[in-house]
């Protein structure tokens, strides 16, 4: 009789055992992020790509991926790579076009923007760009400048007015942003060779677009 309560003692303890590995398990789970879908934008096209030659890619590309980013996102920094990856994936299908959404809460995200928009006016906006969601959470006005001597990139003797005209250039993105309710970044947006615009709940979405 001993030995058999022995047993059922050893029956009991090995289902505590797998209950409360099961319980740590699903306590410790990451939730499940769920995807919005596509949407259409009421948005003309023209204005929400603007000035063509500021695209990357194929100028006569059919498709127009449009983001709204901030250089101190961690997901935007992540999505950049994505981004690249469409881009060689569908190099005569698909061209890019980046827009400014700075958040409030990242220190060194306007400061971020106004530097590569004072780089678009030097030729060298997209290998900025792609250097400053390379430092992303390491931005800081002292960073940038290391970033812009490696690159050699002059961020000295601006020329009257480049300042002015940077900001201004942020703030018009942020203005379109506010327009079409952009609340977060990045927020991707695509323009289909039918007039459409689409609000891509995630950039694997777009492939279901391209024809």
């Amino acid at each position: 009789m001993k030995k058999h309560g022995q047993w059922i003692g050893l029956f009991v303890l090995a289902q505590v055992v797998v209950f409360a590995s099961l319980y740590w398990a699903h306590a410790r789970a990451k939730p499940v992020p769920v995807v919005e879908k596509p949407k259409l934008i009421q948005v003309s096209p023209t204005a929400l790509i603007g000035n063509e030659a500021e695209l990357l890619g194929h100028r006569r590309a059919p498709y127009t991926l449009v983001e709204f980013g901030d250089y101190q996102c961690p997901p935007c920094a992540h999505r950049n790579e994505q981004v690249k990856r469409l881009l060689e994936e569908f190099p005569a299908e698909l061209r890019f076009r980046f827009r400014h959404y700075p958040l409030e809460m990242h220190r060194y995200a306007m400061h971020s923007a106004l530097i590569s928009e004072i780089s678009r006016a030097r030729g060298q906006f997209w290998k900025v760009h792609d250097n400053l969601y390379a430092l992303n959470t390491q931005v800081t006005p002292e960073q940038v400048s290391k970033m812009l001597n490696r690159l050699n990139v002059d961020e000295g003797n601006l020329a009257p007015g480049q300042m002015v005209l940077a900001k201004r250039r942020v703030q018009e993105d942020m203005k379109l942003a506010d327009t079409i309710r952009v609340d977060a970044t990045p927020t991707f947006l695509l323009c289909c060779p039918d007039g459409r615009v689409v609000k891509l709940g995630d950039l694997s979405q777009l492939e279901n677009f391209i024809q």
